[in-house]
């Protein structure tokens, strides 16, 4: 469905400062409490317990779906303070001058779950803008029983793995993860987005119609 084409032009469309959109699901830190995760004995290893990490609302295909869109292109959007991997879509220039993935978030061939919280949130911090569409990717069916899930022990050192990492970005950030830093998405979703004007059935190409050829068109028809 185009995706590579949508994320271009959710880039060109809120360029300069957007510097990171996620495909598949993104979260503001708007909660009152932290999320606590129950018991789940169909998982092996699954310990419940707080995550360390604020209980506000995810967004996403598998989630509240999105109900507002970019006004200049038609495709459902929305500014959120941590994105999900994947699809990841980052620009390079502000990837490379912000250091990149944080190498501190797994060993080799260890989960590094919350790497990508940890990056969204560094954007917010340094002015950037991170954003949420969809993809439309499909998750892996056998998700739950491979790689970091793949045995009790191994989902035990996620669970770990999972709660150092959200607690480390209040020491990274103090001071400005997550109240601070929550409120600029939310600020920009009052003044930069618009509510959604059609429904899934009624898009073309991910798109809400008559918005089909992106920002380029509205460029070069001033331009022409």
């Amino acid at each position: 469905k185009d995706w590579m084409q949508r994320g271009t032009d959710l880039f060109e469309s809120y360029s300069p400062t957007l510097a990171l959109v996620g495909g598949r699901a993104g979260r503001l830190d708007t909660g009152k409490t932290f999320e606590i995760k129950g018991q789940r004995k169909s998982i092996p290893g699954y310990t419940p317990g707080p995550l360390f990490q604020n209980d506000g609302p995810k967004y996403g295909i598998k989630y509240t779906r999105l109900n507002t869109m970019d006004p200049r292109t038609g495709i459902p959007f929305l500014f959120v303070y941590k994105v999900n991997a994947s699809p990841l879509i980052a620009t390079r220039s502000v990837f490379l001058d912000t250091g990149m993935y944080h190498p501190g978030f797994s060993c080799k061939g260890e989960s590094g779950i919350s790497f990508d919280f940890e990056y969204s949130v560094r954007m917010w911090k340094h002015n950037y803008q991170v954003g949420l569409y969809y993809s439309y990717f499909r998750d892996f069916e056998n998700s739950r029983s491979s790689g970091t899930w793949a045995s009790a022990a191994r989902t035990k050192k996620r669970m770990v793995t999972w709660r150092r990492n959200n607690l480390q970005l209040y020491y990274m950030y103090p001071g400005f993860h997550h109240k601070v830093g929550t409120a600029l998405p939310v600020k920009l979703n009052k003044d930069k987005v618009k509510k959604l004007s059609c429904g899934k059935r009624s898009m073309k190409n991910g798109r809400c119609p008559g918005f089909e050829t992106g920002p380029r068109k509205k460029t070069s028809e001033k331009s022409g």
